[in-house]
């Protein structure tokens, strides 16, 4: 009876892990292109509350992608309803983007992913997001690839800091710290909608010759 049983457990691992490894390469060679950027697009934009679209998508074995020509469209944040106007979204465009899960948590279907992206003028973005929250630092980050039409800075402006932004059902708020503009360090509170946290950055004025 215990060799039957052992025998049958044998089969059904076999089973299992061949039907894994079929769903495996399924996702990694035959998923078709587009269907694959326009469902990443939407599950993106549906987590962060911003539109997502990318030029080149490829999928690795361990599940990671590699993107290109991405850009972000963030909305403009939500105002109360006794404001007036609403503030201009942001847009950033990334040259290359590339993110990919820890592996073992791939088994809880919300996997923890590292991420780290490059822009063409030579800035870097980096960090990680697990349990609904994403952490993060940026480097060198110019205004050629950064539009944010409520602070109208010189496109050879860049920018470094970091943040942490947790994904909440509405009501979020975000608190910024700006230096290295004029008038010294400012804080800032403002209506995140569906993201709560905090966004330290130092601005870096061109030098004028």
């Amino acid at each position: 009876m215990g060799t039957l049983n052992r025998g049958r457990l044998l089969r059904v691992a076999g089973w299992s892990a061949a039907w894994v490894a079929c769903f495996w390469a399924f996702l990694v060679i035959g998923l078709p292109t587009e269907t694959a950027k326009g469902w990443l697009a939407d599950r993106l934009g549906q987590e962060f509350d911003a539109a997502f679209s990318f030029e080149e998508l490829h999928v690795r074995w361990n599940l990671g992608v590699r993107l290109k020509g991405i850009s972000i469209e963030n909305p403009p944040f939500k105002r109360p309803p006794s404001a007036t106007a609403s503030a201009d979204g942001v847009t950033m465009r990334l040259d290359s983007f590339r993110a990919d899960p820890r592996l073992f948590s791939l088994i809880s279907g919300k996997p923890d992913i590292d991420f780290i992206g490059d822009t063409s003028s030579g800035g870097q973005l980096s960090g990680s997001y697990a349990a609904g929250a994403l952490s993060f630092s940026f480097r060198d980050v110019s205004f050629k690839d950064l539009s944010i039409p409520a602070i109208p800075l010189p496109s050879n402006t860049t920018l470094r800091g970091s943040g942490t932004l947790k994904v909440v059902p509405d009501h979020g708020t975000i608190d910024i710290e700006i230096d290295g503009i004029p008038g010294g360090k400012q804080k800032l509170k403002i209506p995140g909608g569906t993201a709560h946290g905090k966004l330290t950055i130092v601005v870096s004025l061109p030098t004028l010759s």
